[in-house]
C-alpha cells in the first residue's frame, strides 16, 4: 500500500498532466460566456431602446394634444415647468385657453372612499405630472380663424 506522501506526489503529478487541459477548458468557457453575457447586454439595450422610444412617441403624442382634442376642456398634466411652458403656446395658437394651472402635491391619504376616489383620479392624471393645467377652447376665436383661413 502506498504511502500517503506517494499519494500526494501522484496527485500533483496527475494535476500537473492535466493542467493545460483544464486551463484550455476555462478558457473556452469564459470565452463563451462573454458571448452570452454580450448577447445579453444587446438584447436588453434593444428592450431599453423599445421602451425610451414607445415614451417618446407617448410624449410626443401628449405634447401635441391641442391638435386632436376634442371638446371644449381639456387637463394635461406636465412633469416641469419648461414642457408646461412649451404647451401653453403651442396650444394657444390653436384656440385654447388656460383655465386653471395647479401644482400637484404628493400626500397620503386615510383609507376608505377618499382612497377609492384618490385612485380614480391617479388613473386619470399622469402619476408623474407635477403641473396640471386645465384649458378651455375659445370657440369664436376656432370659428374666426377658420373662416379667416377659407
Amino acid at each position: 500500500m502506498p504511502s500517503w506522501r506517494d499519494r500526494v506526489e501522484k496527485a500533483k503529478q496527475l494535476a500537473r498532466e492535466r493542467a493545460p487541459e483544464v486551463q484550455a477548458r476555462a478558457e473556452e468557457l469564459a470565452k463563451q460566456a462573454g458571448k452570452a453575457a454580450g448577447q445579453q447586454t444587446r438584447r436588453g439595450r434593444a428592450k431599453i431602446d423599445q421602451k425610451l422610444d414607445r415614451r417618446r412617441e407617448a410624449a410626443e403624442q401628449r405634447e401635441q394634444w391641442y391638435e386632436t382634442a376634442s371638446g371644449t376642456t381639456h387637463t394635461e398634466g406636465f412633469p416641469d415647468e419648461e414642457s408646461m411652458r412649451r404647451s401653453i403656446q403651442a396650444a394657444a395658437t390653436h384656440g385654447w385657453v388656460v383655465a386653471n394651472v395647479a401644482e400637484v402635491k404628493r400626500r397620503r391619504l386615510p383609507g376608505g372612499l377618499t382612497t377609492l376616489v384618490a385612485r380614480e383620479a391617479v388613473e386619470r392624471v399622469k402619476q408623474s405630472s407635477r403641473f396640471m393645467v386645465t384649458f378651455y377652447r375659445e370657440t369664436n376665436r376656432v370659428e374666426s380663424t377658420e373662416h379667416e383661413t377659407e
